[in-house]
């Protein structure tokens, strides 16, 4: 039987997401560099999810590219509201970014 394999899946999803950011580096900064504000990545999941993992992995290879501190913020709840609230409360500045993962194309896969 050829069932679908789920960590394979997350493999494979997981090193996408990293391919995706190789090579897309624009050379624009929002700050000079050394004076660079934290740039926070809010994943709206728990922590030790496949989508605080995703979000990590992104974070490490961004930090890389951009030269910049990224700090991964988890907040949970209600659905990824509480998370998506927050970053779109949050200053214009282009510092505060959303990992945001369509919960019905992943929950297909996963059970």
């Amino acid at each position: 039987m050829s069932g679908f394999d789920r960590r394979r899946f997350n493999k494979l999803m997981a090193s996408a997401g990293a391919a995706s950011l190789i090579g897309s580096r624009t050379g624009v900064h929002a700050a000079p560099e050394g004076n660079a504000p934290v740039m926070r990545l809010v994943v709206p999941f728990a922590p030790g999810g496949g989508g605080d993992v995703l979000g990590r992995l992104f974070a490490d290879r961004m930090a890389v590219e951009l030269e910049r501190t990224i700090i991964v913020e988890n907040r949970p709840g209600a659905s990824t509201t509480i998370g998506t609230d927050f970053v779109a409360k949050s200053r214009p500045d282009g510092n505060t970014l959303l990992l945001s993962i369509p919960l019905l194309i992943q929950t297909y896969y996963l059970f």
